[in-house]
């Protein structure tokens, strides 16, 4: 990611200042401190300045080298170290006091930040960990169906554009968990909440599940769920991606009902929103629904991906994997990795094998087929 990415981050003053005063709250003298996914390392120097000895700023992109350069600008080297990779695998000095994460998507938890926060806190923490959101918890409301139709009708309002007949894709965007900025005035109940989960503790799946059921007294078209949570970063300090607040980094998930309900005054109408669970324990696909006076809707995140069954057998425990010709070249490319080969001297190797193109094609597949897999140095460089 650009640092203009990462700029655009550090200007959401209410998402930093929430950060900073929690970390104040938390932070003790003496402690370990490991920022997740660290970007820029802001969180890790207010760490530093509320009283830690150490803290470790994990980060796999590239970024890390402006995290280093600025930790150096600014003082920080005797507390603050920043390592370049990823959890579980980044070697971390110590186990953490307390581990700092905001790296979340708009449902909270999916499959990568629920096995990154079940490493975390299985392998790299301390007894008594503390964590910065230390808890979190799942909203649901319904939206008006006017405020949903824009999302599922392709941006076209008739069905045609360009001569085209675009209702066919539709049944796609009915089945998409949408990420939009919504209003409170979009949402024509209260919301139902979920158990609260505790981000201190290996994650489980039950609190991302909700059901409940509303009570309308008037008419009303409802289009669809909004699904968000709420995040306590301290018991004084809350940071949340509901309709109308402050979005930070994420946005509403907008979850659409197809057709939308149109549901009378005195009417109930009972939803339910749960992720699958995967072979694993991880969150899989998210699926959804709503019923009322007999008439019921459903959504399931699957139904929106337009893939075949080669596709899906990829994401399954069960599917029998065969390489492509791209996996076999980076499967060539990374058995002829030994410490010793240039990245020069790899593509050399591989010239006989593939024969086409010029010298500066393959290079470049080689130099792509190694990024985010390998630490390189360079020639002549002491390894310690």
């Amino acid at each position: 990611m650009s640092v203009a990415y990462y700029h655009g981050l550090l200007i959401q003053r209410t998402r930093i200042e929430a950060f900073r005063d929690a970390i104040r709250a938390v932070v003790r003298p003496g402690d370990h401190v490991v920022d997740v996914g660290a970007g820029l390392g802001t969180f890790a120097f207010f760490a530093a300045d509320a009283g830690a000895a150490r803290v470790t700023a994990v980060e796999g992109q590239p970024v890390a080298a402006l995290a280093t350069a600025l930790a150096a600008a600014n003082d920080y080297t005797d507390r603050v170290r920043v390592v370049r990779g990823w959890l579980p695998e980044a070697d971390l000095p110590a186990a953490a006091d307390v581990i700092l994460f905001e790296d979340f998507p708009p449902r909270l938890l999916d499959e990568r930040t629920f096995g990154l926060m079940d490493a975390m806190l299985s392998t790299h923490a301390a007894d008594g960990v503390r964590t910065i959101p230390r808890a979190a918890r799942m909203f649901m409301a319904p939206v008006a169906a006017a405020v949903v139709r824009p999302l599922v009708t392709w941006g076209v309002r008739d069905g045609d554009a360009y001569g085209l007949d675009w209702r066919v894709a539709e049944p796609y965007l009915e089945n998409t968990p949408h990420v939009t900025a919504l209003g409170a005035e979009a949402i024509v109940a209260e919301p139902i909440g979920g158990d609260t989960l505790s981000l201190a503790e290996p994650p489980s799946l039950g609190p991302l599940s909700l059901e409940g059921e509303w009570v309308f007294d008037r008419d009303v078209t409802v289009g669809g769920l909004a699904y968000w949570f709420d995040l306590e970063l301290v018991p004084e300090v809350t940071l949340s991606n509901a309709p109308g607040a402050f979005p930070a980094s994420w946005g509403t998930i907008v979850l659409p009902l197809a057709p939308a309900l149109v549901v009378g005054a005195g009417a109930r109408v009972r939803a339910t929103v749960r992720p699958d669970r995967m072979a694993d324990g991880r969150p899989g696909w998210l699926t959804w629904g709503a019923t009322t006076e007999g008439e019921l809707r459903r959504g399931h995140e699957l139904a929106a991906e337009p893939a075949s069954w080669s596709d899906l057998l990829c994401a399954s425990p069960d599917g029998i994997p065969r390489l492509t010709a791209a996996g076999r070249f980076g499967a060539d490319v990374l058995q002829l990795v030994d410490d010793r080969r240039t990245v020069a001297q790899i593509a050399a190797a591989l010239r006989a094998a593939y024969p086409g193109g010029s010298e500066a094609h393959l290079l470049r597949r080689v130099v792509a087929a190694l990024h985010g897999r390998v630490a390189t140095r360079a020639a002549g460089e002491v390894i310690r």
